[in-house]
């Protein structure tokens, strides 16, 4: 991150999941492990919470126990079915909205 919190606010502010969140439009899963020292699950539930304040984009988390920051990867194995079955869904109703508002602009 560039140093202590204390001496580089900024940086870590830029790095924030929070800093991003007015650009965010589309339906929003978060999928956090419940022990990853890389993303705290405190920065996933502010963002889900700002998400969720400000209204007009569907967001949801999934929290996953004792889940490290590689848990896709090297996840218990239930772990890996659930994140890859939560993604999947997510890309299926993208899917059928982008049809179901295609035959409606036809």
């Amino acid at each position: 991150m560039g140093g202590e919190l204390s001496e580089c606010a900024q940086r870590y502010w830029e790095l924030s999941p929070l800093a991003a969140a007015n650009g965010i439009h589309a339906p929003t899963l978060i999928l956090q492990g419940d022990a990853d020292e890389r993303c705290p699950r405190g920065q996933g539930e502010e963002l889900l919470a700002e998400l969720l304040r400000r209204g007009g984009v569907k967001a949801e988390m999934l929290v996953f126990p004792s889940g490290s920051h590689h848990l896709s990867s090297t996840g218990r194995p239930s772990h890996r079915v659930r994140y890859y079955s939560a993604l999947v869904d997510r890309l299926e109703d993208a899917r059928t909205a982008v049809n179901n508002a295609t035959k409606v602009g036809q």
